[in-house]
């Protein structure tokens, strides 16, 4: 429990009311639902005997400070697991696996699992039910006892081989479907902010929202969407612009979070390629330009404002230019300094696999799992960084396999995500 006071309702924290706010309104911010509203009146004994307003709930005032209390959610574990085990559990029911991937990552809005199954028709009906196209089964996927992801059976491939008939299952985390579906009318919404509109078109697909941030960026004077255009896109396009990612919970959430860049280091790794196998890391300049130019124009189209970013370390010839979504000046600012970093972490993903013989190679230094959205740290003579350099996890898949387990990492230099002077593993050289 926390005494400060936050200006948008946070679960942990209070909050002060303000003219026109709700019950379920404050509820609806800090949880992503409405129907946590008896925990906030449970939490706060002012609200015993007030009259009750036209939602059914105690009369709240401007200037009133509630606590919004935190939500305890039981972890959702398996037990009695081996580290290295993978689980894939579909309808009620755990299936063996063959082999699987699973991809996290932490600007994707979902994340995926390919899993491979062997298969005889007929055999086990339940399983045929639960695996059949277009059945859209619910799944969960655990790496030893800890849940990784939940989601729905979309894909299936049917193959047969000599060493017989397989399936091959894709699993995606529910808020795909926020990534396929469209946004519904109306396309245009006037002074929100992005956790509004978010909710607005997530919830009614049964898509919560999460979020580790203390606030949600301010409002947008105007967000439009086009007609067909996907809600991902739609939501991606302001995100960019408040240096907001948007990623998914295990649990199937969608996140807001922005980039760890001052995290602390989760371990080292020393990277040694074995002479039996082949590594590379290609680092493309053309990906990377001296000067960021954003360009606003407002609804009407009558005046248009213009921010740049720029990048010291690249020649000054090189520029780009595009359109910014919004017509307020520090907006477009925001937006050049994105499009600055969005450049250069496209430019500067390094893969890093780990691959240690006989070791838990799901597990990092500091005996978790590897995750996305953290910070390691990395000596490699195939890299040029012999002394080490702190980089960002953008991205882990976890491979499984029969003959054991392997992880691959991609890796970025953290400050790409703060529009700040870019700082390159090489600097000092």
């Amino acid at each position: 429990m926390s005494n400060e006071i936050k200006t948008r309702p946070t679960a942990g924290y209070g909050y002060k009311v303000k003219s026109g706010d709700r019950i379920t309104f404050i509820s609806n911010t800090a949880y992503g639902t409405s129907s946590k509203t008896g925990l906030i009146v449970n939490a706060n004994p002012i609200l015993n005997g007030r009259p009750i307003s036209l939602e059914n709930l105690p009369t709240i005032y401007p200037g009133d400070v509630l606590f919004i209390p935190e939500i305890i959610e039981k972890k959702k574990t398996l037990i009695g697991k081996n580290k290295n085990e993978f689980t894939l559990i579909l309808g009620n029911r755990e299936i063996p696996v063959e082999a699987a991937k699973l991809l996290r990552t932490m600007d994707t809005a979902a994340d995926a699992c390919n899993v491979s199954i062997a298969w005889i028709p007929g055999l086990d009906k339940d399983l045929d039910k639960l695996t059949a196209p277009y059945s859209f089964t619910d799944a969960e996927i655990y790496l030893g006892n800890e849940l990784m992801l939940t989601g729905r059976l979309y894909n299936v491939s049917q193959t047969q081989d000599s060493t017989g008939i397989k399936k091959e299952l894709e699993i995606f985390s529910t808020t795909a479907d926020i990534i396929d579906s469209c946004v519904s009318p109306p396309y245009e919404k006037n002074n929100i902010s992005l956790f509004e509109r978010a909710k607005q078109l997530c919830e009614p697909l049964g898509i919560f929202i999460d979020s580790d941030l203390d606030s949600d960026g301010g409002k947008f004077k105007r967000m439009t969407a086009d007609t067909g255009q996907k809600i991902f896109e739609h939501l991606l396009k302001y995100a960019k612009q408040r240096s907001i990612l948007i990623s998914s919970t295990t649990t199937g959430k969608l996140f807001f979070t922005r980039a760890n860049v001052d995290g602390k280091s989760v371990g080292t790794i020393i990277h040694e390629v074995p002479l039996s196998e082949q590594y590379s890391a290609r680092f493309d300049g053309r990906n990377l330009y001296h000067l960021y130019r954003a360009i606003g124009q407002n609804a009407k189209k009558f005046s248009k404002k213009e921010a740049i970013a720029k990048d010291d370390i690249v020649p000054r010839s090189r520029q780009l230019t595009f359109e910014a979504n919004d017509n307020t000046e520090g907006n477009i600012k925001d937006t050049a300094s994105w499009q600055r970093s969005k450049q250069i972490i496209e430019a500067l993903t390094i893969p890093m696999p780990i691959k240690r013989p006989l070791q838990n190679n799901w597990y990092g230094p500091d005996g978790n799992l590897w995750r996305e959205n953290t910070i390691v740290t990395v000596k490699s003579d195939v890299l040029g960084i012999p002394n080490g350099f702190d980089f960002l996890i953008t991205q882990v898949e976890y491979d499984y396999t029969s003959s054991g387990t392997t992880t691959n990492l991609s890796i970025v230099p953290p400050n790409a995500y703060t529009g700040k002077d870019l700082v390159l593993p090489w600097s000092t050289i």
